[in-house]
C-alpha cells in the first residue's frame, strides 16, 4: 500500500491519507481548494476549483498516475449556483485526460470557506493504454 501525504491539519487529527493506493486502484480523498501547508482557501469558487484540481493532480503524479488514469470521480458543491463555473472548469482541465463516471452533489462542508470538493478513484496505468 502506498500513501500520499500533504501538510493538510485535517489529515493529521483524523489521521488518513490524501491518496492510498492499491494493487494499481488509486482513492484520492476529498480533497478542497486549499493550500494545505498554510490552510489558505481562496474566497473565489474558480480559484478554489482550479486549486482543487491542483492537489489533486500532484497526489495522482506522486503515485505515479494523472487524470487520465481517473474512472471515477464525485463532485461536491455547496451553492448550485456556481455550478456551472465549477463543471466548465474541471471539463477544462480534465478534457481529453479521461471521461469517468461521474457524480454531483450540492452539500455544506465542515469548513465554511469550502465551496467545492473532489473524490477520485483512479487505476495507474489504464488512461495510456
Amino acid at each position: 500500500m502506498e500513501h500520499v501525504f500533504t501538510e493538510s491539519q485535517m489529515e493529521k487529527d483524523l489521521g488518513y491519507a490524501r491518496a492510498v493506493c492499491v494493487d494499481g486502484w488509486i482513492y484520492v480523498s476529498g480533497t478542497a481548494g486549499m493550500d494545505y501547508p498554510s490552510g489558505d482557501i481562496p474566497e473565489d469558487v474558480g480559484e478554489q476549483t482550479r486549486l482543487m484540481l491542483r492537489n489533486m493532480e500532484a497526489a495522482l503524479a506522486e503515485l505515479g498516475s494523472g487524470f487520465q488514469d481517473v474512472v471515477k470521480r464525485a463532485i461536491y458543491i455547496r451553492d448550485t449556483a456556481d455550478t456551472r463555473l465549477i463543471y466548465d472548469i474541471i471539463g477544462e482541465t480534465m478534457a481529453g485526460k479521461c471521461k469517468p463516471a461521474s457524480q454531483g452533489f450540492r452539500t455544506d462542508f465542515l469548513h465554511p470557506q469550502i465551496k467545492v470538493e473532489m473524490t477520485l478513484v483512479a487505476r495507474r496505468g489504464c488512461g495510456s493504454a
